[in-house]
């Protein structure tokens, strides 16, 4: 795993989310079902989350990565506590019509995240939970996150669709990712992984740990 270096070359990008991307990272991703999050509960986090970063000097599109250098200790955990975690738990309350609950629907996504691992990426861990994914992974030079994350929506979109006979926008277009600081907070993320799925019967999540 290489840690993230600011000295070197960074693709920087911005939608609701900043997105940074260096060559040889790994990453830390989540993307969700379109519905598992009411809009008017996103739009009021994204407000909060900007309104306070404003009012401790914080540009609002600073991506996490650096995050961590700009925040003092007490403001890194209100940070955690009021915007990171409640932006997983509302996830973690399975709101939406969870189609990734059904075993079937699970191991599309899966076999879509698994299906180019060791040619265009390395995949680390993930677990699959009834409206999200959880992932680690470390893209090969030539793939950019965008790309991987096109390729991976897109077939297992195709499939749940043909399973569930509907039509229509599965996934939320946009992305949570993180590029991972040092070998502590991958330990963190891995153990976060396997035990998101803690309130969960066995058949309601698709775990798989990297060897």
């Amino acid at each position: 795993m290489k840690n993230y270096n600011p000295d070197i070359e960074t693709q920087k990008t911005k939608r609701k989310l900043p997105h940074w991307e260096q060559v040889g990272c790994t990453y830390f991703i989540t993307f969700r079902l379109n519905d598992s999050i009411p809009k008017s509960k996103l739009i009021d986090w994204n407000q909060r989350r900007e309104m306070w970063l404003r009012s401790i000097g914080v540009a609002p599109q600073t991506p996490s990565t650096l995050l961590h250098e700009k925040l003092t200790a007490a403001q890194k955990s209100y940070h955690s506590e009021h915007f990171t975690h409640y932006y997983h738990n509302l996830l973690d309350q399975g709101l939406g019509t969870c189609e990734l609950r059904d075993p079937k629907n699970a191991q599309s996504v899966a076999n879509a995240l698994l299906f180019f691992d060791h040619l265009r990426y390395e995949m680390g861990d993930f677990i699959i939970m009834p409206n999200h994914v959880h992932l680690l992974v470390t893209p090969q030079q030539e793939w950019s996150l965008s790309v991987l994350l096109k390729t991976w929506k897109s077939f297992s979109a195709r499939e749940i669709n043909q399973n569930t006979q509907q039509h229509g926008k599965l996934w939320q277009t946009e992305s949570y990712d993180h590029i991972i600081r040092n070998e502590q907070q991958l330990l963190r993320i891995q153990r976060y992984i396997k035990e998101n799925s803690k309130n969960l019967h066995p058949h309601e999540y698709h775990y798989h740990q990297a060897k």
